[in-house]
C-alpha cells in the first residue's frame, strides 16, 4: 500500500483522463468523484476503480467524447441518454438538472439510460442535500445478487441513496447497496487475499461461502426480505422503465470490458418548502438525531463517518497499473 496526498492524486487522474480524451472539464468531475470517494472512505468506488475504467474506454466500451442527450423534457421530469460517456459525467448532468427542477417546481425527478457505472450515489445526493433539497438515487446493475431463497444471480446489488437537509448540514445521508455486501468489497477482499463475512454470499454450487473469490463465481445474497424487494423495485424502476434493459441483460464491467453497459439512474429531489419547510424539517431532524446520539450503546448516524481524508492509501497492484497507463501516455505520475 502507499499513501498519496489527496489533491496530488486528483491532479494525476484529470490528467490521465484528459491523455484518454475526455475534456478538461469533464475529466476533473471524474477526478474529483473517484478521488472524493476514496476522501470518504468509500474505497470500493474510488481509485481502484480507475485501471477498469480506462480499460473500457480503450476497449471502446465507455465513449470518452460523448454527449448527453435529452430524450424528453416535460416539466418537472427530463428523460436523459447518456450514450455511454463515464457514468460520473451523466450522473453529475442528471443531478444538476434534478436540483434546478426541484427549485422551480418543488418536486423533480429525472431519469437517465446508457449511463455506465457512475461510481458511489453518496456524492449525487449530498450535492442535492447542498441545496437544502430531499435527495433520492437509485440505479441499476449487473447481475450479482440471487433473489431470497435462490442462489442463482439475476438480480444487480442495486443502491438506493437517500438524502435528508437541516439548515446548515445535512441531517443524514444514507447510501446502501441492496445486497448483503457490494461486489465492490468482495473484489477488495479478494485483491487483499482475505476472507469474507458469513451468510453473505454463496459459490458457483449454492454453497455459503467466505472465500471471496468463490464469491465473484457465485451470488451475493440479499439484504433480508427488504433488501430483495427494494432491489428487485430499483431494477424495474430504472432498467425497466428508463432503459428498457434489465439487469439480467447488463455484461459485466469486468468481465467484458468491450462491451457498453446500458445501466440506469433515478434522481429524485423534493423542495421542504412545498411542505413544513427546512426550518420544520431541520428542528425535529436535529432533535431526533440528537436523541440517538445520546442513546445507550454506540449508535451511528448515516452519514457520520463520511470525514474527508487528505491523504489517500491505493494498493500497489492499482498504482503500477495506473503508472503503466501514464508511461503510454506519457503522463508524469503523482
Amino acid at each position: 500500500m502507499q499513501s498519496i496526498n489527496a489533491h496530488t492524486l486528483t491532479d494525476f487522474v484529470a490528467r490521465l483522463l484528459r491523455a484518454y480524451r475526455l475534456s478538461p472539464t469533464h475529466a476533473m468531475v471524474c477526478a474529483s468523484h473517484i478521488i472524493g470517494n476514496d476522501q470518504r472512505g468509500i474505497i470500493t468506488h474510488g481509485i481502484r476503480r480507475l485501471p477498469n475504467y480506462l480499460a473500457r474506454i480503450d476497449a471502446g466500451a465507455i465513449n470518452p467524447r460523448a454527449r448527453i442527450r435529452v430524450i424528453t423534457r416535460h416539466k418537472a421530469t427530463t428523460w436523459l441518454d447518456g450514450q455511454h460517456a463515464m457514468g460520473q459525467i451523466t450522473a453529475t448532468h442528471a443531478t444538476h438538472t434534478v436540483i434546478r427542477l426541484a427549485q422551480r417546481y418543488g418536486v423533480a425527478c429525472v431519469g437517465a439510460q446508457r449511463t455506465e457505472h457512475i461510481g458511489a450515489l453518496d456524492a449525487y445526493v449530498r450535492t442535492i442535500v447542498a441545496h437544502q433539497l430531499l435527495g433520492i438515487v437509485i440505479c441499476n446493475s449487473p447481475v450479482a445478487m440471487a433473489p431470497l431463497g435462490g442462489t442463482q444471480p439475476l438480480i444487480g446489488s442495486n443502491p438506493i441513496a437517500i438524502g435528508i437537509p437541516g439548515t446548515h448540514t445535512p441531517l443524514i445521508v444514507f447510501d446502501g447497496s441492496t445486497a448483503a455486501t457490494s461486489r465492490g468489497k468482495i473484489l477488495a477482499a479478494a485483491e487483499a487475499q482475505k476472507t469474507i463475512p458469513p451468510h453473505v454470499a454463496v459459490d458457483a454450487h449454492g454453497q455459503p461461502t467466505q472465500d471471496a473469490n468463490a464469491a465473484l463465481s457465485g451470488a451475493i445474497l440479499p439484504a433480508g426480505a427488504l433488501g430483495y424487494g427494494l432491489g428487485l423495485a430499483i431494477g424495474m424502476m430504472t432498467g425497466g422503465m428508463i432503459g428498457g434493459v434489465h439487469d439480467a441483460h447488463l455484461p459485466s464491467y469486468f468481465v467484458v470490458p468491450h462491451q457498453p453497459v446500458p445501466a440506469s439512474v433515478m434522481m429524485l429531489a423534493i423542495n421542504p418548502a412545498m411542505f413544513g419547510g427546512i426550518a420544520q424539517l431541520s428542528h425535529i431532524g436535529d432533535t431526533w438525531v440528537n436523541q440517538i446520539r445520546q442513546s445507550h450503546g454506540t449508535p451511528r448516524i448515516p452519514g457520520d463517518s463520511r470525514q474527508l481524508r487528505d491523504t489517500i492509501t491505493a494498493p500497489e497492484s492499482v498504482l503500477t497499473q495506473l503508472a503503466q497507463h501514464a508511461t503510454i501516455k506519457r503522463i508524469p505520475l503523482w
